[in-house]
């Protein structure tokens, strides 16, 4: 059986960095995505790290991002509080919205 390949939303802030670090510690090949990571954060992930500012970006754009390169998308993008940089509700709700019908066409193009 082929390995799965996870990509983590969030993958820089206290959860999605976890969980990168786990599925990687269990050999699972990890593409950590966020809006930004620091310089340790690059050697670790050794690569694997996409910076994107997806939180905004369209359904079409997140298949695109997914399409044929992922078996497994963890989302860990979350804010405490509503900021300039960005609401609450643009983060769990809004995205949440767009994020959904990419993974239907993410995984209807795989069958």
């Amino acid at each position: 059986m082929a390995k799965s390949h996870a990509f983590v939303l969030g993958g820089s802030g206290l959860i999605g960095s976890a969980i990168v670090r786990d599925l990687r510690q269990r050999g699972v090949p990890v593409v950590a995505i966020a809006r930004r990571f620091g310089p340790a954060e690059r050697v670790f992930l050794d690569g694997q790290a996409v910076e994107t500012q997806f939180v905004d970006a369209s359904a079409g754009a997140l298949a695109e991002l997914f399409v044929g390169r992922v078996d497994v998308v963890v989302n860990c993008v979350g804010v405490l509080q509503d900021s300039p940089s960005g609401s609450t509700k643009e983060a769990h709700v809004e995205f949440v919205h767009r994020l959904i019908p990419a993974l239907r066409v993410c995984w209807t193009w795989a069958r």
